[in-house]
């Protein structure tokens, strides 16, 4: 076998390969770390089951639902009309805030009218719209920059 000083076309393609996904991956992993902040992740967990338990809540009860998004007091409440179910509230991170007030309606079958919140995030100007699907499906989170 002769003496061979040097990679193969193969080996050396092979080997390119590895080193651009090493390197996509820490790209991708350093783009996901900065863009989700854990306390927005935590609010929009608790915002879900918030909601999941007030749709709950309002089927059992047959009672209406106010969900009050208040930017002053950077809170969101969800309010029942039945003296039976109890009043959450949900504190917003610092740097989350929405665009605006809004009013929204768990109706007594647990429905809700299909809309669309706008949070904006301070520490890295993000816009989350938080969609509520027609029904029992409950919400998403996109983000834009």
């Amino acid at each position: 076998m002769p003496n061979r000083k040097g990679f193969t076309v193969l080996e050396l393609i092979i080997y390119l390969g590895i080193i651009v996904s090493v390197l996509l991956i820490n790209l991708m992993l350093i783009t996901v770390i900065k863009s989700s902040h854990p306390d927005n992740a935590l609010f929009w967990q608790l915002f879900k089951k918030c909601w999941a338990e007030s749709q709950q809540s309002a089927r059992l009860n047959n009672c209406k639902y106010e969900v009050l998004i208040e930017r002053a007091e950077n809170q969101v409440e969800f309010i029942p009309f039945s003296p039976n179910a109890r009043e959450q509230i949900l504190k917003c991170p610092a740097q989350l805030v929405p665009y605006r007030a809004r009013r929204l309606f768990i109706n007594a079958d647990g429905y809700s009218a299909p809309t669309t919140v706008y949070w904006h995030s301070k520490n890295n100007e993000t816009v989350y719209l938080q969609k509520f699907q027609l029904g029992w499906s409950g919400f998403k989170v996109d983000q834009k920059k």
